[in-house]
Order: structure tokens, then C-alpha cells, then sequence
């Protein structure tokens, strides 16, 4: 999209949005890293500890967190820029990826994330260990996320 474009209609209340919206997902994106880093050293998801199952709860809870995030900050750019409207969060990134937003690296790894909302949120079971400790190690690429966001409305 051209660079007159976006600034005409990236207005600083978007921005400011955007830009929050980003810091969250970072501190998220942390948060996330360090659950990841205490599951794997305590193997956390065998402990039937009351602990063991409070990290593994959030370390989903985490996971689920930073979808909704990816989400709402590719909703308000979406928005902003008067892009297609999405039909649902596998959407979204496309749209971004579509947009050149974001480039096919992020936008594959942030698929497979996404992908396992409906885990998180419907299927309540622990039969997604390995789905959720894949997509829990996606912290780089949230990072990646954050960046090509924040280049792309220039909000740094």
C-alpha cells in the first residue's frame, strides 16, 4: 500500500492502539518464553502436582493470549487501512501476508499458531501437548511479528 495512503489513514488513535497493542503482545511474548523455559526444565505436563497443572494451564492460557493479540493488532491495522474484511483469525494473517505486512515465514509459523485456538478454547483436553509446546516456542517469530508491524505504520 502506498505510503500517502497509509498515513492518511493510520490515524495517531490507530497508532496509538497499534502501538499498545504491540508492547502487550511483547510483555505476553516473555511471558510465554519464561512459562516455556520452566515447563521444559520441570516437565511440568507429567507432574500431576497441583503446580504441574497451574504452569501447563498457563502456559495454554499464555498461548491463547498472544493469538487474541495477533488477532486484535491485525484487526485495527486491517481497519485502519480499509483492507478486506477477514473471516476469522487464519484470515487475518492472511491478509497481512496478502498486504506484504508481514512476509510467508511469519505468516506460516503465525498460522500454525492460530490454528490451535479451537484447542485452546473448546477442546479442553491435554491431547495437544506437542501442538501446544511447538506453537509456544514460536516467541521469535511473535518478535518478527511485532517488528513488521511496527515498520510497517512506522510505529517505533
Amino acid at each position: 500500500m502506498n505510503r500517502g495512503v497509509i498515513e492518511l489513514f493510520l490515524t495517531t488513535e490507530y497508532k496509538q492502539r497499534i502501538t499498545l497493542l504491540c508492547v502487550r503482545l511483547e510483555k505476553e511474548g516473555m511471558l510465554l518464553q519464561d512459562t516455556v523455559m520452566y515447563e521444559t526444565e520441570n516437565s511440568s505436563w507429567e507432574d500431576t502436582s497441583l503446580i504441574g497443572k497451574i504452569i501447563v494451564r498457563a502456559l495454554e492460557r499464555e498461548i491463547h493470549v498472544v493469538i487474541e493479540l495477533i488477532a486484535d493488532i491485525g484487526n485495527a491495522l486491517i481497519d485502519a487501512l480499509i483492507m478486506r474484511d477477514p473471516g476469522g483469525y487464519r484470515d487475518i494473517v492472511m491478509i497481512l501476508l496478502d498486504e506484504k505486512v508481514i512476509t510467508s515465514e511469519i505468516a506460516n509459523s503465525l498460522l500454525d499458531v492460530v490454528s490451535l485456538r479451537p484447542l485452546l478454547i473448546q477442546q479442553y483436553g491435554d491431547e495437544g501437548r506437542d501442538q501446544i509446546l511447538k506453537a509456544a516456542s514460536c516467541w521469535p517469530t511473535v518478535l518478527q511479528f511485532v517488528q513488521a508491524i511496527k515498520e510497517y505504520v512506522a510505529v517505533t
